[in-house]
């Protein structure tokens, strides 16, 4: 596969806004009751809140954040010489068709939302079904975790309803959203006990009912984590319909602890499969994390993510794998690009958690690039390389469906 530019920007995958560094130069900090005990591979704001009121970590000092400040709307594009990565860019300005105004999905002064999910309803573009780890916001500070929460719009985005205090009630967040041909509105998310859940409306957003789709621990510390939702909306595929959740499994002592795992529901999510390992074969030496998920215009179900091969660490690769039956069988992981740099651990400076997780897309389009699957990460300089001061945007593609 080639590499190719696509804005080298920076992009900091930013999880919430909890004050636990899980960086290599800034790890929590862990109390003797915590010793064995903390998994600092972990990327929940519920299961950070949880060390800190059982003793095992210490809450970093709270620290009030200044309000943002609007720095203007261009974004500056680099054209790339042929004969060169690096050198004699020209930036050039963009002109923006639209520059619509922000539009805030809650009116509530006493909640903050981050880690957004957004999904368009694929039968009206005017229906969008927006979903946020929500928390309390009081005196300038985020206290109680709500976990995701539901939003939506039916006038395009103009106005907006719902509950921040969560789908279903309070949960531990990382909220996925989808939305189906049949117009029932899906929302996944980590469970208050640690395990995975999907909900689901019929009603737009009137009625929620939770599906139970993965077992948390039963007893001990640990959870299933950074879960990602997707549904087939493909009319061409003949699994259209049929819904994938995937997460990355942190039970300490199970078989598949630090692996991806996936599930599918064929009756619009009212039951699930068990869960089925896809990671293994990519030998992730340490862990794999931050899965992405999609599926393609014949019903085929693509999943990517990080691999890390040793902590605390950057992403080294992405991991890979497909089916092209509906979820019944996967191939073997494999990594489709090696010898990155991610920034999890260096270059950022900051005293939250970020990640280079692959974001993923696929054209399902009739048009001549159809059935190409995009990813995009971010990169400490140049992948294979992994030099340099900057962190930069990088995008691979494949037009054979991952060969």
């Amino acid at each position: 596969m080639k590499i190719y530019i696509v804005l080298p920007v920076l992009l900091l995958m930013l999880g919430s806004g909890v004050a636990f560094s899980q960086t290599a130069r800034m790890l929590p900090v862990i109390t003797p009751a915590g010793k064995g005990k903390v998994n600092t591979m972990v990327d929940n704001i519920g299961y950070w809140s949880r060390m800190v009121q059982l003793g095992y970590v210490k809450a970093n000092p709270q620290t009030i954040v200044p309000p943002a400040r609007y720095t203007g709307s261009s974004i500056n594009e680099y054209n790339q010489p042929s004969d060169s990565h690096h050198s004699s860019f020209v930036i050039r300005h963009s002109s923006f068709i639209q520059n619509s105004p922000d539009i805030p999905v809650t009116g509530e002064t006493d909640v903050t939302q981050s880690e957004n999910s957004i999904f368009i309803d694929p039968a009206d573009e005017n229906v969008v079904l927006n979903s946020n780890n929500s928390s309390s916001w009081i005196s300038g500070y985020a206290e109680t975790p709500f976990g995701a929460d539901a939003l939506y719009s039916i006038d395009n985005g103009q106005d907006w309803a719902g509950s921040t205090q969560g789908v279903n009630g309070i949960n531990a967040g990382d909220p996925a959203t989808a939305i189906g041909l049949n117009g029932w509105w899906y929302v996944g998310r980590i469970t208050s006990d640690y395990g995975q859940a999907v909900s689901y409306s019929k009603d737009h957003g009137m009625t929620w009912k939770r599906v139970k789709v993965g077992q948390g621990p039963t007893v001990g510390l640990g959870l299933l984590d950074k879960n990602h939702l997707c549904i087939d909306n493909s009319p061409a595929s003949p699994f259209k319909g049929r819904l994938y959740d995937a997460w990355t499994n942190f039970i300490p002592g199970n078989i598949d602890t630090n692996q991806v795992e996936i599930v599918r529901s064929a009756d619009q999510g009212l039951t699930w499969s068990s869960p089925h390992c896809i990671s293994r074969s990519a030998s992730a030496l340490k862990l794999n994390h931050g899965v992405n998920l999609q599926t393609g215009p014949n019903g085929e179900v693509y999943a990517a993510w990080s691999i890390y091969d040793s902590w605390p660490a950057d992403e080294t690769a992405i991991g890979f794998t497909k089916s092209i039956d509906g979820g019944g069988v996967y191939i073997p992981a494999t990594r489709i690009i090696s010898n990155i740099k991610g920034i999890r651990a260096t270059m950022t400076g900051k005293n939250m958690r970020v990640s280079s997780f692959p974001c993923m897309a696929v054209d399902n389009s009739n048009g001549p690039n159809r059935g190409t699957i995009y990813i995009v990460w971010s990169n400490v300089g140049f992948p294979g390389v992994n030099t340099g001061a900057d962190i930069d945007l990088y995008l691979i593609k494949s037009a054979d469906g991952g060969s």
